[in-house]
């Protein structure tokens, strides 16, 4: 509603066009990440049209695209109805993903789209613990989903997609440090890399990275809210499959839950919780014993390592009271 804010960034917008239109990096111009992530004022839809017809005035040769949180009926509809001049919708789904071709039929949408970020199951899509923490799946698990939603969802899907961008080709912090990123924080890659890899060339890697088949934590899963007392000694176990590696080495991680008053939102920075444990070295194995820490929220990370092959995953969230 402030008409002279909305003219300076879109005087900003376009001295950005004019010095980065030529840059041989440029695919096309995304007017606005997740516009429509709770939001109110539907005005923006007629700010991102004159974004996109400034655009095609000084640069006809990439196209245009707005990126949405979702697949909602009504958000496509006011895209349409509002941006005539975006040449290509994007969305953003996640477990929501295997509902994409409902949601374009029922939006009655019939040009190109792209999925601008896919990838895990979202934390606010899966089970919960009793005191409302996600359950975050395996690496292993990961690697099998991100396989079948490309297949399904993307490479068969809808005639008018046009491809996609996985999320994350990267790490980083969201509710944990390996819910959404492919690789870890050292670099290397997990269970999901080498799926994209056989679903983008046909062929598996040499070296397909290890796989945690079971974690326990005091023989109890991660779907069996899992309360401990503080002070006292506990044992975890993993089964590990090997996949190709050979020489696997092991890190374990007590961290606390994210603080409910600093969870983000839609992606925003998020700081990676305190460690209060970490048990590696020679040593270390694919089960471990420790004494509980005080009472609060946590989560035991287990990781298998190997130099070549990658890094497997699995975490179990627990309270101790």
């Amino acid at each position: 509603d402030d008409a002279a804010a909305v003219e300076q960034q879109f005087k900003q917008i376009e001295r950005d066009v004019l010095a980065l239109k030529d840059h041989p990096a440029l695919l096309m111009w995304g007017i606005g990440n997740e516009l429509n992530l709770h939001y109110k004022n539907h005005k923006v839809w007629s700010a991102v049209n004159d974004i996109a017809l400034m655009i095609k005035q000084h640069d006809p040769n990439h196209p245009t695209t707005t990126m949405l949180a979702g697949a909602e009926k009504d958000d496509i509809q006011q895209v349409v109805k509002h941006c005539p001049d975006l040449d290509i919708l994007s969305l953003q789904l996640y477990g929501e993903i295997e509902n994409i071709e409902d949601y374009i039929n029922d939006s009655g949408y019939d040009g190109a789209y792209l999925i601008t970020e896919w990838g895990v199951t979202g934390h606010w899509e899966v089970p919960l613990t009793a005191w409302k923490q996600p359950l975050e799946q395996s690496s292993l698990e990961k690697g099998q989903l991100y396989k079948q939603r490309y297949e399904n969802y993307i490479l068969n899907g809808p005639g008018n997609c046009l491809g996609s961008f996985v999320f994350l080709w990267g790490q980083k912090q969201e509710r944990t440090p390996t819910w959404y990123g492919i690789f870890t924080k050292d670099g290397s890659k997990t269970a999901v890399v080498d799926a994209m890899q056989y679903v983008w060339t046909g062929t598996w890697p040499e070296h397909r990275a290890p796989a945690i088949t079971s974690l326990q934590l005091d023989q109890r899963a991660a779907t069996d809210n899992i309360q401990l007392q503080p002070g006292r000694r506990y044992s975890a176990q993993s089964q590990i499959q090997m996949c190709g590696a050979r020489n696997l080495a092991y890190q374990w991680v007590i961290m606390r839950e994210v603080d409910r008053a600093l969870r983000s939102e839609g992606g925003d920075f998020e700081a990676e919780p305190e460690t209060v444990a970490e048990f590696n070295g020679a040593a270390t194995g694919q089960d471990i014993e420790f004494t509980a820490p005080g009472p609060g929220e946590y989560r035991l990370y287990c990781y298998a390592y190997d130099v070549e092959a990658g890094t497997a995953t699995a975490n179990i969230p627990f309270r101790v009271k």
